[in-house]
């Protein structure tokens, strides 16, 4: 139930400027080689085809999640370190 929240989890990071959206797709050869053995690790017995059925849902979560992260607009600047209004003008200053 807590993989469903994946695509979120990546979304906050990338609106709170913690991490780009490249680096979601940059880092996708760890990422599924971490899926694959999180799924290996939790299944039930040794077959491989219960892998599978574990492992791309997963899968398909964290590329939806890449996707939507790409579509959002960084809240914080990682430039200047400030807020960014949705006007685009930085609110507060330099911290």
């Amino acid at each position: 139930g807590i993989a469903f929240i994946l695509p979120m989890f990546m979304r906050t990071l990338s609106l709170l400027g913690f991490v780009d959206a490249s680096v979601w797709i940059k880092k996708f050869k760890y990422s599924l080689i971490a899926i694959i053995i999180f799924a290996a690790i939790i299944t039930p017995d040794g077959t491989g085809i219960t892998l599978l059925m574990l492992s791309i849902p997963l899968i398909s979560l964290y590329l939806l999640g890449c996707f939507i992260s790409r579509e959002t607009k960084p809240f914080i600047s990682r430039e200047t370190n400030s807020f960014i209004s949705k006007g685009g003008e930085q609110q507060y200053g330099n911290y």
